[in-house]
């Protein structure tokens, strides 16, 4: 994930928090991705990039444990992996900041102002 410049890591990460597979998280990662993605560094869009792919690292890890962890329902693993023996051996190199953007996540998902999430409209600039 390191190989891509930073314009193509951030039209990806915002397509791919738009499209999870569960509409729970599309609408999570979809409005998350609005309000902060266009002025993530190159290091917070790695580790966001490691949370919301953690699915494609560890084929144990599905769209409704991601939902889980980002609303509380369950803890996440530190790793953010489930079975390290099914896991991609890339999946193990530490990326810094995850704890830090899950907790921004997480944030984000509860919703404090009780607002009505709806996906944003389409960001012109990511496409």
């Amino acid at each position: 994930m390191r190989e891509e410049n930073e314009e193509l890591k951030r039209k990806r990460l915002f397509w791919q928090s738009r499209k999870r597979g569960i509409t729970e998280n599309d609408l999570l990662l979809g409005t998350f991705a609005d309000q902060y993605l266009a002025d993530f560094t190159m290091d917070q869009m790695l580790a966001y990039d490691r949370i919301i792919n953690s699915t494609v690292y560890d084929p144990t890890v599905t769209e409704w444990d991601l939902y889980y962890w980002f609303v509380e329902e369950r803890p996440y693993p530190e790793d953010l992996i489930k079975d390290s023996e099914l896991t991609a051996a890339y999946a193990h190199e530490e990326i810094p900041g995850v704890r830090d953007m899950m907790q921004m996540i997480i944030e984000h998902s509860k919703n404090k102002k009780r607002d009505i999430i709806v996906q944003p409209k389409f960001n012109k600039a990511f496409v």
